[in-house]
């Protein structure tokens, strides 16, 4: 909130999943009541949705952990 505080965007993007008001979290909340209050507009996009969780374990595999047996 701070960034949408000092930098006032006229336009704040975000992606498709918080265009439904049901499916914000408490934090897009915040940062869309701050950009309204800089005066601004929040836009959701309609692009593919990736998760970068979902790619990382897809594509990496994490060290196994010494201590395990």
């Amino acid at each position: 909130m701070e960034a949408i505080r000092l930098l006032r965007p006229d336009v704040y993007v975000k992606g498709q999943v918080g265009e439904e008001p049901a499916r914000r979290s408490g934090k897009l909340r915040q940062e869309i009541a701050a950009v309204h209050d800089a005066g601004g507009d929040v836009r959701f996009t309609h692009e593919a949705v990736f998760s970068s969780t979902a790619l990382l374990n897809a594509h990496f595999r994490l060290p196994q952990d010494e201590t395990s047996s």
